[in-house]
């Protein structure tokens, strides 16, 4: 299956290049299906009843045509829809980087979970308040961000129970986040929560992500729902089956290609996690140091009759114009 257009990407990092810095595969493999016998039930445990799909090694640099069907704004317009390659000042990751190892070496860091181990907002209050000055200052303008972490991954840790070490999430593999809202609602206009990811670490990391959104996957390709084993549980994930329906489309199309993205130390990207199937990519990392990443979510807001359930970001028109103009320099 060959590489559609749908959700795109740009990037405003000096120096990026889609040939060097982007790739793409022949889609996924299958290391564990999904049980959808028990989809229906109260008890169903994302952890351990979803299937685990991962990319496929075969990467290659991506062709003209694959390319200008990815680089771009998505819907020629929607900026929240949209992968938005950033880099931070190289003097706010020195900060990070302080402000994170201080307590880490101290001991001070939340509870390690599994092969994370979390540094919370409450524990860099000044490092957040500077990136949220930053990112505020120079990309979008918001009454601040939801469930902001730091996550490491340290050198040679065993991973207890996934299925996969080259996923940095314990997802097992691409996946799509569940606190966004459903897909019968994502087929419907308006913003659908994004996340904002730094590599704050001292390796290259990857990203890697389906650039089809599942608004898409429901309209376009319904044929999804047909197989025996899903066609009775369609509405049930119309209506909360956020990552269910990505797990049905990488089922029934498994060739459909995985992009991956690498990201240097500094680099980032917000991207609509609730609405593409994604995973951050440790694959290729040697790990001789902790990997380190910053994520945080935008707010949801209090849901009431009439109103979207998503603030979406104002983007600032110094922003939206970097992004345009790199558009042409890209392709």
């Amino acid at each position: 299956m060959k590489l559609e257009a749908d959700c795109k990407l740009i990037s405003t990092i000096q120096g990026w290049n889609p040939m060097q810095h982007l790739r793409i595969n022949s889609g996924i493999e299958m290391t564990r299906p999904t049980l959808w016998e028990g989809a229906g039930s109260e008890n169903y445990c994302y952890n351990t009843n979803v299937g685990v799909y991962t990319p496929k090694t075969d990467w290659r640099p991506l062709e003209s045509a694959e390319l200008f069907k990815l680089i771009g704004i998505t819907d020629g317009e929607d900026f929240p829809t949209t992968i938005q390659l950033l880099q931070i000042p190289d003097t706010l990751l020195t900060r990070g980087r302080e402000c994170i190892n201080e307590h880490i070496k101290n001991g001070t860091a939340e509870k390690p979970l599994d092969f994370f181990l979390n540094v919370s907002e409450k524990l860099v209050p000044e490092f957040i308040a500077e990136l949220n000055e930053w990112v505020f200052e120079n990309i979008c303008t918001h009454s601040g961000w939801c469930d902001i972490g730091t996550v490491f991954r340290f050198p040679n840790q065993v991973f207890k129970g996934w299925a996969t070490q080259a996923s940095s999430t314990g997802w097992g593999g691409l996946h799509i986040d569940l606190w966004g809202p459903s897909p019968r609602r994502q087929m419907q206009s308006g913003y659908h929560g994004s996340r904002l990811i730094l590599n704050l670490g001292e390796e290259d990391r990857q990203f890697v992500f389906m650039n089809l959104r599942v608004a898409t996957m429901v309209q376009e390709h319904s044929e999804i729902f047909e197989p025996p084993h899903i066609a009775p549980l369609k509405e049930l994930l119309l209506d909360r089956g956020l990552r269910l329906v990505g797990d049905a489309f990488m089922e029934m199309y498994p060739d459909y290609p995985v992009i991956s993205v690498t990201l240097k130390p500094g680099w980032g990207y917000f991207a609509p996690t609730t609405s593409v199937l994604h995973d951050g990519y440790l694959g290729e990392m040697k790990l001789i140091t902790p990997d380190v990443t910053l994520r945080t979510g935008h707010p949801k807001a209090e849901m009431r009759k009439g109103q979207e359930p998503w603030i979406a970001p104002t983007y600032l028109s110094a922003w939206r114009q970097a992004c345009l103009q790199q558009i042409e320099r890209l392709l």
